[in-house]
This record gives C-alpha cells, sequence and structure tokens, in this order.
C-alpha cells in the first residue's frame, strides 16, 4: 500500500485541534483533493454516535451506511465517505470504490502520519478488554472503544487517533484463522501482548495449538520481535515458535519471568500486589479481583517498561482503574452484591470468574448464574462437564441454555436451582425474589445469552424494586 507523507508537521510543543481535514481524507483514499476542506475533529460509522465536526464512514453491513447520509448530517458531521454520491444532502462527500476499502486506507496513513506515536496491540484468548483498559489507564493515552478489535474496529481505532498521541493501544481480536495477521500489520505495533491462550472459538480450529498459532499471527506487524509479552508458561510450552526469546511474566516468583509477583493481599476492595517488573520493584493497589487480573497488570506494566513510560505512576495509574460492565464490574445493590461477567465466556475465563464468585468475602451465599459458552465446536459437552467441578462451594447455581443442562444435571442436587433451556424463559422477577441481603450473585455466559439481553442491567433493577419488600419483611 502507498503511504503518503504528511505535509504539516508539528513542533514538539503544539497540539493539533483537528483530527483530519477533508483534504487529507481525500489523500489517504487515493482520490482528487479539489474540492471543500474543513477540520475534521472525529470519525464515526454510526450515525447515532456522530458529533458536531465528525466525518462519517458509510460501511455495508447488515444495513447500508449511506441510509444514513442525511442523519450524520443532521447530528454534525461536516464530511462522509460514500461508494455513490447521495443526491439531496448538502454534506460534503468523499465518493471511493469501496467504503471499507477507504476506512482500512484511512487508517494505513493516520497510522504512518503519526509515526510519532508508540503502538501497543493486545491479543489473547481472554482478558483482551481488560489489559486494553489497565494499560489506557497506565500511559493515560488512546485506546480501542469498547471491543473494537476486529476488521473494522481496528482501523475504525487508527482513524480516530491523535497523530500527537505519545501512545495508543489496540486490543486485537479473532474468531477464525488467518484474521490476526491483517489486524497486526495494519497496526505495526512497537510492543504486542498474549494475555493467554485457552478453547475459545475453538469450533474454528482443531485444537489449542492451532490457537495459539493463530495469536502469535500478532507478530506478523511487530517492529521488534522480541518485544513480545506473553505468560512464561505459555512461553515454556511453545518455545518453538519463538525465534527471539519474548519478554514473559507470572504469577510464580520462582520463574524465570522477566517480570513476576512477589505478594498479594487480596481484600474486599480489591488486591494489594507487589510485583517485580524487569528488575524494577513496584507496590500498588489493584481495584479488582481474581489472579488473573494481577497477570493483567504484570502484562501491562512490563508493556510500560517496554515503551518507556515510567513504571511507578503507571502502576498508581492503574489502581484507579475499575472493572468495566459485562467484565467484572461489581454492584452493591442494597446489600445485594452483582459480578457483572456477563460480556462473553469460554472455559478459561469461566473458571476465573468462578474463582472470584467463591473467593469473595461476603455474608450470604454465592450463586452463580451461567449461561452457556459458545463456538466450542464438538468439545461443546466436554467443556461444560469441566465446570461442576469448580462450582464446589457455591451454594446455589441457576443454568441458561440447552448446553448448560449436563452441568446443572451433575451439580449436586443440594445447589440445584433452576435450568432455563434460554435466556427468554429466565424469570428475572423471580430470581431477584429468591435473593437475600449479603447475597453475591455472579453472572457469567456467552454473548448471546446474557450481554445481548441486558440481563445484568434488568437483574439489577429487579433487585432495586424489591428492596422496599426486603426491607418490610426484614
Amino acid at each position: 500500500m502507498t503511504v503518503i507523507k504528511l505535509e504539516k508537521f508539528l513542533g514538539s510543543e503544539d497540539r493539533m485541534d483537528y483530527l483530519w481535514t477533508i483534504k487529507e481524507v481525500r489523500r489517504a483514499c487515493g482520490v482528487p483533493t479539489k474540492g471543500v476542506d474543513a477540520d475534521i475533529t472525529g470519525v464515526s460509522i454510526d450515525s447515532r454516535t456522530v458529533k458536531k465536526g465528525d466525518l462519517f464512514i458509510a460501511l455495508k453491513n447488515e444495513k447500508d451506511g449511506h441510509d444514513y447520509i442525511q442523519k450524520a448530517y443532521e447530528n454534525g458531521a461536516v464530511c462522509a465517505v460514500v461508494d455513490h454520491a447521495i443526491d439531496g444532502c448538502p454534506i460534503e462527500q468523499v465518493v471511493v470504490e469501496d467504503t471499507f476499502k477507504a476506512l482500512w486506507k484511512m487508517a494505513d496513513a493516520q497510522r504512518s502520519w503519526g509515526e510519532g506515536v508508540q503502538r501497543i496491540a493486545v491479543t489473547g484468548s481472554c482478558g483482551k478488554t481488560s489489559v486494553k483498559e489497565l494499560l489506557g489507564s497506565a500511559l493515560t493515552c488512546h485506546k480501542s472503544e469498547g471491543s473494537y478489535n476486529n476488521h473494522w474496529g481496528v482501523p475504525l481505532t487508527l482513524c480516530r487517533m491523535p497523530r500527537d498521541e505519545k501512545y495508543a493501544v489496540f486490543e486485537v481480536g479473532m474468531n477464525h484463522p488467518g484474521e490476526i495477521a491483517p489486524l497486526s500489520e495494519l497496526v505495526k505495533p512497537d510492543v504486542a501482548i498474549i494475555t493467554t491462550v485457552a478453547p475459545a472459538h475453538i469450533g474454528a480450529f482443531s485444537n489449542v495449538d492451532e490457537i495459539m498459532i493463530e495469536k502469535s499471527a500478532i507478530m506478523e506487524g511487530l517492529k521488534d520481535k522480541k518485544n513480545l509479552i506473553l505468560p512464561h508458561e505459555l512461553y515454556v510450552k511453545y518455545k518453538s515458535f519463538f525465534d527471539v526469546k519474548p519478554y514473559t511474566f507470572s504469577l510464580d516468583e520462582f520463574s524465570q519471568a522477566n517480570s513476576f509477583v512477589e505478594a498479594v493481599q487480596e481484600n474486599i476492595s480489591g488486591q494489594q500486589v507487589v510485583a517485580h517488573i524487569m528488575g524494577e520493584m513496584v507496590s500498588f493497589n489493584l481495584y479488582l479481583h481474581g489472579k488473573h487480573q494481577v497477570a493483567n497488570a504484570l502484562a501491562v506494566l512490563t508493556a510500560v517498561k517496554l515503551v518507556g513510560g515510567d513504571i511507578q505512576t503507571a502502576a498508581q495509574n492503574i489502581g484507579s482503574q475499575e472493572a468495566v460492565s459485562g467484565r467484572g464490574k461489581i454492584h452493591d445493590i442494597n446489600g445485594v452484591l452483582v459480578i457483572d461477567e456477563s460480556y462473553n465466556a469460554n472455559p478459561a475465563s469461566m473458571k476465573a470468574a468462578i474463582d472470584i464468585l467463591k473467593n469473595r468475602m461476603g455474608m450470604g451465599r454465592r450463586v452463580a448464574i451461567l449461561g452457556q459458552m459458545a463456538e466450542l465446536g464438538n468439545q461443546t459437552k466436554s467443556y461444560h462437564e469441566s465446570l461442576i467441578p469448580l462450582l464446589e462451594g457455591v451454594d446455589t447455581v441457576i443454568t441458561v441454555g440447552d448446553d448448560m443442562k449436563v452441568v446443572f444435571e451433575g451439580l449436586p442436587k443440594n445447589i440445584q436451582t433452576v435450568h432455563y433451556a434460554n435466556q427468554k424463559d429466565v424469570n428475572i422477577q423471580k430470581l431477584a425474589t429468591q435473593l437475600d441481603v449479603g447475597d453475591i450473585v455472579m453472572v457469567k455466559g456467552s454473548n448471546s445469552i446474557f450481554w445481548k439481553w441486558n440481563f445484568v442491567s434488568r437483574l439489577i433493577n429487579e433487585i432495586e424494586r424489591l428492596a422496599p419488600v426486603r426491607r418490610a419483611n426484614a
């Protein structure tokens, strides 16, 4: 792909007050630069999120973005990238052959023009979003929004990257083989992280080794192959994959990892951690629960070290990071704790979530609401069965989805509550009435079971509605 060099260079004390100009959009897309020029302060592919000064890119997916050009204009867009002229709308239009390809061309150009930005790419079977969020806090920098980690989310994050930013963090995901390499080559990261490798999306692969091959494709665009960070245990298992020894982290202080934990103290609000990061000792509070979050913090601080950031400052910054919705956020609803792990699930993340529930300090019952795990292929039954022994120590279990029935039936009778064939059958009102002050409830399942249906929000609303009844009966 031809790279166009930016003509306007910034002084060391300058800050850009715009993201793009219309002329730069045309240049990046390879179309004539004639026409109206104006500053662009944001980039959107959803007319509902458009703000004043934005560029709107009309992609074609389930819906055709061209049908929403007028709406984008009314919401304040100054320009639209389209594959045909839209008559009757006064917005400035950049006409290209393919708007999706234009998005990638713009991403490539923005990365080239922002050549001073150090970029960190994060992939893995689970923990990507948590690590991305922690990195954003540690470095106070530009990062992927939500889970924008696919073939349109990654280029969109690049298009939104300020060229005078010092650091930027990109979450890179996959569902099938061959998806990570082109995204890595687009980002061209200075540092890359593999958080974990586990049987997520294994329905598209023959085994976990193939998932490791796909995850390691994050190195395809990595500038210096040694600037890869991954769990030490993963490196030991797949040492033959690497021509150059990467940087590793471990929860075992006796390992030979570059970064490791010396001590962890769990408390009601989170964890106190003492760690060694590439030879430098650091102590910090982590307002996140679970050993996996400590491992995530090690990966983050190792990345900070590699890009030349200040470890001590970064450690204090991540201490202010709270869990995000769907990924461990804890809600205290009138004395009932709800742990929201509802965004998605695979065997590894399910184990981590169950461990958090069992280890959480509290006076009441530990209640697990578990939805089936998706994309596990012909190993679906065995992976679900593997959850049964993990649930020892949980007081009551509610399961949702056909694939979860084998779990429910394999549990001791005294912790079985109810099994629902699908999410639509769940009686949230009845479920909420069975919860008492002091109970700890953890919700975990595949995206289509809980997150898609705003299950946790609905459960919280019902618990709040019933609060006066609980007080009256107390």
